[in-house]
Parts: C-alpha cells; sequence; structure tokens
C-alpha cells in the first residue's frame, strides 16, 4: 500500500509537470513558427543573393566579351595608315624622351601627318555601329589628338633646344644666349590629358632640359608661369593626403617621394620655400622639414 501510495503520488506530479510542459510549449510555439517562418525567408534571400551574384557575373562576362568586340571594331574603323602613323609616332616619341636626337625630325613629320588624320577622323563624325563600347570612337580620336600635339610640341622644343646647344658650343656669351634662352618655347601645355601629381612627361623634361641647360651655363632660368602655381598645389594635396587622421604636423623633406621624384630636390625646396613664404607650410628650425600650416584641419579625415 505504501509502495501504492508513493506511486500515486509520482503519477501526480509527472502530470503536473506534463502540464507545466504542454503550457511553456504552447506558450513558445508562435516563436517557433516565427523563427522557422525567418529561417524560410533567410533562405529565400540567400537564393535570390545567390541567382543575382550568378546574374551578375553572367553580364559581367558579357560586358567582357562586348569591350573585346567594341575594341575590335574601335581598331577596324581606323584606317590602316591612321594605325600605322600612329604606332610610328609613339614610338618615336618614346625614343625622342629618352634623349634619342636622331628622331626629331621624323616626329614632326609624322605627327602632323597623324594629326591631320585625326582631326579629319573627328570633323566627320561617322556613325558608329550597335557594339556596346565605354568610349565612342570619335570620342577615342580626341582624347588621343592632344597627346599628339604634345609629342608635336616637345619634338620642336627638341629642334630649339639642340640649335641652343650649338650656339653655345660656337662661343655666344652669355647675353646672346640668356635672349635665346628667354625666347624659347618650352611650355607643353597639359591640355585634358589625364597625367597624374607629376605632369606631363614632354612638358616635365623639355622644362628640366632647359633648366639644367641654364644651371651649367649660369643662365636665369624662365619661369614656369601658370604651371608653377599648378604644381605647388599639387604639392600641398599630397602634403594633405599624407596629414589625414594625423593628430600632430606631418612634416616632410624635399626630398620626399612626390617632391624630388618628379622635380629634383632643388626646384621641390623652391617651392615648398614660397608656399612657406605665402603661409601654407610651416617649417621645423631644428631640422628644416615641412608641414602644412593648417594640418590640423585634417585630423578628423579618415578613408572608408
Amino acid at each position: 500500500l505504501a509502495q501504492l501510495a508513493q506511486g500515486t503520488k509520482e503519477l501526480a506530479d509527472g502530470t503536473a509537470a506534463l502540464d507545466g510542459g504542454l503550457s511553456q510549449t504552447t506558450t513558445e510555439l508562435p516563436a517557433l513558427k516565427q523563427g522557422i517562418a525567418q529561417l524560410h525567408s533567410g533562405s529565400s534571400q540567400l537564393v535570390m543573393l545567390a541567382d543575382g551574384i550568378i546574374s551578375g557575373l553572367s553580364e559581367v562576362k558579357t560586358s567582357t566579351v562586348r569591350a573585346q568586340q567594341g575594341a575590335s571594331q574601335l581598331a577596324s574603323g581606323l584606317s590602316s595608315d591612321s594605325m600605322k602613323g600612329l604606332a610610328a609616332v609613339l614610338g618615336a616619341a618614346a625614343q625622342e624622351l629618352a634623349g634619342d636626337a636622331a628622331v626629331v625630325g621624323a616626329v614632326n613629320a609624322q605627327a602632323d601627318a597623324v594629326i591631320a588624320d585625326f582631326e579629319t577622323l573627328i570633323e566627320e563624325e561617322e556613325p558608329t555601329d550597335g557594339i556596346p563600347f565605354p568610349l565612342a570612337r570619335n570620342q577615342f580620336y580626341r582624347l588621343i589628338l592632344p597627346h599628339l600635339y604634345q609629342i608635336r610640341q616637345f619634338a620642336q622644343f627638341r629642334v630649339d633646344f639642340d640649335a641652343l646647344k650649338q650656339l653655345k658650343e660656337s662661343g655666344a656669351d652669355a647675353a646672346t644666349l640668356q635672349a635665346k634662352v628667354d625666347a624659347l618655347d618650352f611650355e607643353i601645355p597639359e591640355y585634358n590629358c589625364v597625367i597624374g601629381l607629376w605632369g606631363q612627361p614632354e612638358a616635365r623634361n623639355a622644362y628640366n632640359m632647359i633648366r639644367n641647360f641654364c644651371k651649367e651655363n649660369e643662365l636665369k632660368a624662365p619661369e614656369r608661369k601658370a604651371m608653377r602655381y599648378i604644381f605647388k598645389r599639387r604639392l600641398y594635396d599630397s602634403l594633405c593626403t599624407r596629414q589625414r587622421g594625423a593628430k600632430e604636423p606631418v612634416y616632410v623633406s624635399p626630398k620626399f617621394y612626390e617632391g624630388a621624384a618628379p622635380f629634383g630636390v632643388d626646384i621641390a625646396t623652391e617651392m615648398m620655400d614660397e608656399l612657406l613664404a605665402e603661409g601654407v607650410l610651416i617649417r621645423r628650425e631644428e631640422d628644416g622639414l615641412y608641414a602644412l600650416s593648417n594640418w590640423a584641419d585634417f585630423r578628423f579625415d579618415f578613408s572608408i
């Protein structure tokens, strides 16, 4: 009887626990259902995302094929003479920048012919086919044309500069050489070309050549006028990039990469001293390094 009474009590306790469990399950069932629904929704979104990625990859592949087709179309749109002429000019220009004076005359003649060809193509504005391409043919011609002008202008500068050197070798006095230097057309415009921090290569080479000639012969080097301002602005921009997010002034030497590499230490120092005199830079006396005078403007900047 005692065991029966004990079993009855345990059965009653078990029944109560089962009732409590059922009650709790009933309470949590909506949350469980909601969780299952969210899981289904998440799975659906994941499938949609995967479909989107697959679709995007397919579009990239299609765009790549179209770009290749467009490049072929663009090349076929140029006459063979135009392409051969352009290749010849670009190849000769590379030799010319490397210091090969023998190609100067050829560059002038070839550049004139190719420029005339490209200007004619631009004016004609021939219709393009339906294959999508990031640039229309006419836009491509317009991108190439200013580079051809720069190549031709540098070739003419080389002719004039060689004449200046020959004049010096013939025994001309300093006053005569200075007059020729002052009259020398060495400014090569950047036009609308993408040239970066260091400037356009033909323009930079022309200025360095005439400046070195003046230094060797104790002559006054010509000023670069507006280009001087542009280069100082680029130096300032590069210092702003270095300063971003720093809580103290970032000091640099005129030998820092963005200064000395394109311009040389002497020109970089001159421009930084000019920026110092204008109040744009400050200089630390103990080591002669430069920093932005408004360095605190950039302390909260950050890259994303």
